[in-house]
This record gives structure tokens, C-alpha cells and sequence, in this order.
């Protein structure tokens, strides 16, 4: 479905040179597997990180719809979900963490809120 999208937004033509920007396939792709594939976390390179003003027994839990898109596009309701929870430790891609950043830096940085 994605690469249909893509073909029908990039139209027909007779120039034997077709030049198409890579992120306009990401994009009908991601368009394409936003209604069929459930929505899962995963940190590939982890950092952890300890969050001070939590304590550390504390446990909290947040629902997370599977299709988060569903409801907006297509007026279809998906109560299929899954749990996410937070302590005191969590762990985060290494790229979104510096320890000295600049003002264009929005990631996680010492001192930052």
C-alpha cells in the first residue's frame, strides 16, 4: 500500500529521469503501516538515567493505545493498549542525552528542564 501511495503521489510522466526525495517514500510507508501496526517502545542504545525527585518505590503506569491513529483517521475506536510504566529508573537512547549542549540541542542535558 505504501509503495501504491507513493507511486500515485510521485504521478506519471514521460521524462525518463525521475527524481523522488527518499523521505517522501518514508512517508507514504509510515502513512501505510500507521493503521496496521501496533505502537511498541524500545531503547536500542541505552543510557540509564535515575530521576532524583522520584522516589525510588514509587511506580507509576500509563495506558498507551496500540493504534493511536485510528480513531482521528478513520472514525474506528481501538481499545486494544498497553502499559507502559515509570520508576525512578528509566533508560534512554544515548543520542538524547549530552552533557554539554548547545541552544539548538533539545535533548536531555544536566540542569535542563
Amino acid at each position: 500500500e505504501g509503495i501504491n501511495a507513493f507511486c500515485a503521489a510521485m504521478g506519471v510522466s514521460r521524462s525518463i529521469v525521475v527524481w523522488a526525495p527518499y523521505e517522501r517514500l518514508e512517508q507514504c510507508g509510515r502513512q501505510a503501516l500507521n493503521l496496521v501496526s501496533p505502537r511498541r517502545m524500545v531503547v536500542m542504545d541505552p543510557l540509564k538515567l535515575v530521576i532524583t525527585n522520584m522516589d525510588a518505590k514509587e511506580r507509576k503506569v500509563f495506558t498507551c493505545r496500540d493504534f493511536p491513529e485510528t480513531l482521528r483517521e478513520l472514525g474506528v475506536s481501538s481499545e486494544r493498549a498497553f502499559e507502559v510504566p515509570l520508576t525512578s529508573v528509566v533508560y534512554i537512547e544515548r543520542k538524547d542525552f549530552r552533557a554539554k549542549a548547545n541552544k539548538k540541542y533539545f535533548g536531555l542535558t544536566p540542569g535542563k528542564t
